[in-house]
C-alpha cells in the first residue's frame, strides 16, 4: 500500500505499508488461526536532480514473504518490498539552426521523431463493488487474508483527457463455519479519465496504479457477502512525438566554412514494448 510520495531538493522520500497475516495452527488442533501484521516502509532514493518541483511516480511491488515461528505464541513476518520510482522535472533545450544560408552553403539536414516525456498527471479514484460467494462456496466465519490489485489494459490520449481501462483482482482467503480453509476470486473492471493540461493527438501515454488503501468488510449476516472499497491513484505519462530537423553536414563552395558541433543528450524514449507469456507449473 502506497501511502506518500515527497520529493525534496536532491532527494525522494516513498513511505507506505505490506498487509500481511499468517494463518497456522494451534497446539492442540483446535482449528486454524489468523494472526495479522502490517509492516510499515520507508524509502528514501538520494538524486541530485530532484527538486520541490519534482513529479513522482512509484510503483511498488511485493518480492517475496515468509514466516517463521519464534516461540509457540509469536511468529516473525518478513517481507522484501521493491520500488521503481521515476522522476519528472520540466526542462527547455534549444536547437540553434542556420536560418536564411547563402547559395555557396550547402547543408544536409535530417528530421528525427523524438519521443519525449511532455505531461505527468494523477487521478485517485474510489473502486467499491459488492462481494458475493458464488453457490457452491462453503459461508465464510472468517477472511483471513483479501488482496486487491489494480492492472490497466488499454490507455490511450483523446484531447486533453488521458482515458484508461482495467481490472482489479480481488482474491480471498477464508475459513469456514467448519474450520476449513477456501479462497475466492473476481475481476471487478473499471474505467476512468485524467485531466491534463495540454491536447494530445495520437500521442503515447503510460499509467501506473498504485493502491493507497483498502478495507473489507461484511455485508449481512450470513457469510457471504462483503463490501470492498479500495483506493487507487492513477499515475499518468502522456509523451509527445516532436519532430526536430537537424544540420548533420555543410559544405561551403566558396571560401572557408568551420562548423561547431555540439552534442545533445535528451531523455526521450527510442523504442517501448510489451511482452506477455503463460507461465505454468505443475503443483504436487
Amino acid at each position: 500500500v502506497l501511502r506518500q510520495k515527497e520529493c525534496r531538493a536532491g532527494s525522494a522520500l516513498v513511505t507506505g505499508g505490506v498487509r500481511a497475516a499468517v494463518l497456522c495452527m494451534p497446539e492442540d488442533n483446535s482449528g486454524p488461526r489468523v494472526l495479522d501484521a502490517y509492516l510499515p516502509f520507508s524509502l528514501r532514493f538520494d538524486q541530485p536532480g530532484v527538486t520541490d518541483e519534482t513529479r513522482l511516480s512509484v510503483q511498488l511491488q511485493v518480492r517475496s514473504a515468509d514466516a517463521r515461528l519464534i516461540h509457540s505464541r509469536k511468529a516473525l513476518v518478513r517481507v522484501t518490498v521493491g520500488c521503481t520510482a521515476e522522476g519528472w522535472n520540466e526542462a527547455e533545450e534549444t536547437f540553434p539552426a542556420i536560418q536564411d544560408p547563402p547559395e555557396a552553403l550547402q547543408l544536409k539536414k535530417q528530421s528525427y521523431p523524438l519521443l519525449l516525456p511532455s505531461e505527468q498527471a494523477e487521478k485517485a479514484f474510489v473502486l467499491s463493488e459488492e462481494l458475493e460467494l458464488p453457490a457452491g462456496k462453503p459461508d465464510a466465519a472468517r477472511v483471513c487474508f483479501f488482496d486487491a490489485r489494480p492492472a490497466v489494459l488499454e490507455s490511450k490520449l483523446v484531447g486533453s483527457k488521458a482515458v484508461f481501462k482495467g481490472v482489479l483482482d480481488v482474491h480471498l482467503l477464508y475459513l469456514s463455519p467448519e474450520g476449513g480453509a477456501d479462497v475466492f476470486s473476481q475481476q471487478l473492471p473499471f474505467s476512468q479519465y485524467c485531466e491534463l493540461r495540454h491536447e494530445y493527438d495520437e500521442d503515447a501515454l503510460a499509467v501506473v496504479p498504485a493502491v493507497t488503501g483498502a478495507e473489507l468488510e461484511p455485508d449481512g449476516e450470513d457469510g457471504r457477502r462483503f463490501l470492498l472499497t479500495v483506493q487507487v491513484t492513477a499515475q499518468c505519462l502522456a509523451s509527445a512525438v516532436r519532430q526536430e530537423e537537424l544540420c548533420e553536414d555543410a559544405y561551403a563552395v566558396k571560401g572557408r566554412f568551420t562548423p561547431e558541433w555540439r552534442e545533445y543528450q535528451l531523455d526521450c524514449r527510442l523504442d517501448g514494448q510489451t511482452l506477455r507469456a503463460p507461465l505454468q507449473g505443475a503443483v504436487k
